[in-house]
């Protein structure tokens, strides 16, 4: 339809003729109703019938709506060294203290007959937890989950030995529990480090790791 209204403005411009222009403006105005009503309805669509606000935010700033605000750390707030040592000493100590400990090893009443253990997992079970990552961000080790995907038909296997080699030796590799920290603003205008919060990118394949080592607990436990 836009094109053909395209063509009849050229035509138009061509002749000067007052028909080809009230056949140019009648397509025009029809285009213009036809946009309004599609764009009405595709909103709709996802403001009202989306069921999930998360969702419905996320078309929205697709769509242009909401804009997203840029906030900016200023001069004071940009040295990365105070920004992670405030980070370290804000989380509490969390190790155990010793009569805890022997708490719960007095109490560890656990027969042969109670069983913990994982199990090992198959190709096709990767590659499931592969496709349920839906995060991009690219962790320290500068793999995203898009260049995983294209590197899947030849990986495969060797990610499956790694998960199943983890899983057996009760072990996490050192290097996917490596983190790249980024400092969000709480607010508009941080003022102080107290305003910031840290949102830790860790390595793709670790997220295999962990969403394959919830499936094998699911069935794994035994009484």
């Amino acid at each position: 339809m836009i094109k053909t209204r395209n063509q009849l403005l050229s035509k138009f411009k061509r002749s000067g003729e007052i028909s080809d222009w009230n056949m140019y403006k009648q397509l025009r105005n029809i285009i213009t109703a036809a946009v309004k009503k599609e764009k009405k309805a595709y909103y709709s669509k996802y403001i009202n019938y989306s069921g999930n606000p998360k969702t419905t935010w996320t078309h929205l700033k697709k769509m242009g709506i909401v804009q997203q605000k840029n906030k900016v750390l200023s001069a004071s707030l940009a040295d990365v060294d105070r920004i992670n040592e405030h980070f370290i000493n804000s989380v509490p100590d969390l190790s155990p203290d010793d009569d805890l400990l022997s708490f719960y090893a007095d109490r560890d009443n656990c027969s042969a007959s109670c069983l913990f253990r994982f199990r090992t997992v198959d190709e096709i079970e990767v590659l499931e937890s592969i496709k349920s990552i839906k995060s991009k961000a690219v962790g320290y080790d500068g793999i995203n989950i898009l260049t995983l995907h294209l590197c899947v038909p030849h990986i495969l296997p060797h990610i499956t030995h790694i998960v199943n080699y983890c899983l057996k030796k009760s072990v996490f590799p050192s290097q996917w529990k490596r983190a790249v920290v980024l400092p969000v603003p709480k607010v508009s205008n941080p003022r102080n480090l107290n305003n910031l919060r840290p949102i830790s990118i860790l390595p793709t394949l670790s997220k295999i790791l962990e969403k394959d080592h919830v499936q094998t607990t699911l069935v794994t436990l035994e009484f």
